[in-house]
């Protein structure tokens, strides 16, 4: 399979930039995910953002593959089965690398498993392996994950393409917290503003925001 590709390092500068950029948060989320995907070359990309008041992550973007998207998107998984897949055995590098055979996925809830057979290469990618990269505010908190599959290469990262993968994944929450921080900053002006429009109002006064 072949996919348009950027270098890792013009991916890398694609990311810092949306740090500037001020996008809203779906077409953030959906330039992070593109640029993971072509840059590192993987057919699919998936972001799953956390929501604190349900202690879930939900699947809000997705790159690539059409099958993919139409399985993943909108589902959401509980943090408990993400305590599982993020357990230290699978860590490398601060990613999550869970090889076939690792987890029961049928006890997880709806998974996208793309076609292929599985080889005796043990450095092949196997259709049921799986790649995770957390995503944490500089307080290392969570605000989601990337999940990557279908390598074009067809071959299972090395340390080096976990690396690289975990770098812009860095960045990325550095841009996911940013445009969450500015989303924050605009309601709380645009409340403001309507408290003090209603103060006008009964007491008469012009507001000044």
């Amino acid at each position: 399979m072949s996919l348009p590709t950027i270098s890792p390092l013009r991916g890398l500068v694609e990311v810092t930039r949306l740090l500037r950029a001020r996008e809203d948060l779906p077409a953030l989320l959906e330039a992070v995910a593109r640029t993971i995907g072509e840059s590192l070359g993987y057919a699919t990309v998936a972001v799953n953002l956390y929501r604190p008041a349900w202690d879930d992550f939900e699947v809000t973007t997705v790159y690539g593959n059409e099958d993919a998207r139409s399985v993943l998107l909108g589902n959401t998984r509980p943090g408990d089965d993400w305590t599982v897949l993020l357990s230290e055995r699978f860590e490398r590098g601060g990613a999550y690398v869970v090889l076939s055979g690792a987890v029961d996925w049928d006890s997880l809830g709806p998974s996208y498993v793309p076609q292929g057979k599985s080889t005796d290469d043990p450095d092949a990618w196997d259709p049921e392996d799986a790649l995770f990269v957390p995503m944490r505010d500089q307080h290392g908190r969570l605000l989601g994950i990337i999940s990557v599959d279908e390598p074009c290469n067809g071959r299972r990262p090395t340390d080096e393409d976990l690396d690289v993968l975990v770098s812009l994944v860095d960045h990325a929450a550095l841009a996911l917290e940013a445009a969450r921080e500015a989303a924050e900053s605009e309601r709380h002006q645009r409340a403001l503003e309507e408290l003090l429009d209603v103060s006008s109002r009964i007491t008469g006064e012009p507001s000044s925001a």
